[in-house]
């Protein structure tokens, strides 16, 4: 429990454990209830690598000037990690920025300093990959990329031609589970 400077009290939680998205319901609306603010810091088994995790995602947060960020704070080298501008493409890996210090004034000042997180553009090679990653579903067939193809034959569709309609040429927030693909094609088949 930590107090602010306005005189709120602010909650820390340490989390290197593994919690599940209901127990971390329950613990935010108990501090929620008693009017406490609350903060996660995360430990090294939540790391962010090439995707996002249900497990990791449900910590992260929102800041006008960081975009979506999770903080990690490393005890062994005593040091906070801020990874920003979390952003996802359908069959690519996250893009991120980070941003390290051991001090919590510069951890605070960070987020207060305005910065315009701008959403990235595929590049040639990423598109790429992209079609690679997808050429591959389509021909293990399984799963979305199966009820895609069925959908598209039932409509007498290209496939191909819904995909290349369908994927979006930028990055895009973290805000679903699944592939954003699989509902905008939905969406335009139906």
């Amino acid at each position: 429990m930590v107090q602010l400077p306005d005189q709120q009290l602010l909650a820390l939680e340490y989390q290197c454990a593994p919690l599940s998205l209901r127990k971390l319901q329950k613990r935010s609306r108990g501090y929620h209830d008693v009017g406490l603010a609350e903060l996660w810091i995360l430990g090294n088994n939540y790391r962010l690598k090439r995707s996002l995790p249900q497990q990791v995602a449900q910590f992260m947060r929102w800041s006008k000037n960081r975009g979506f960020y999770l903080i990690y704070l490393d005890p062994i080298k005593a040091y906070f990690e801020v990874v920003y501008g979390i952003q996802k493409a359908d069959f690519l890996p996250l893009k991120y920025q980070y941003w390290r210090t051991n001090d919590v004034k510069k951890l605070k000042a960070f987020f207060a300093t305005p910065q315009k997180i701008r959403l990235k553009h595929l590049s040639l090679s990423e598109r790429k990959k992209q079609k690679y990653a997808l050429a591959k579903q389509i021909y293990y067939s399984t799963g979305a990329m199966r009820k895609l193809q069925q959908l598209t034959y039932q409509k007498r569709l290209k496939l191909t031609a819904v995909i290349d309609d369908c994927l979006a040429l930028n990055y895009s927030y973290p805000l679903y589970r699944t592939a954003t693909l699989w509902w905008v094609a939905d969406s335009v088949i139906l």
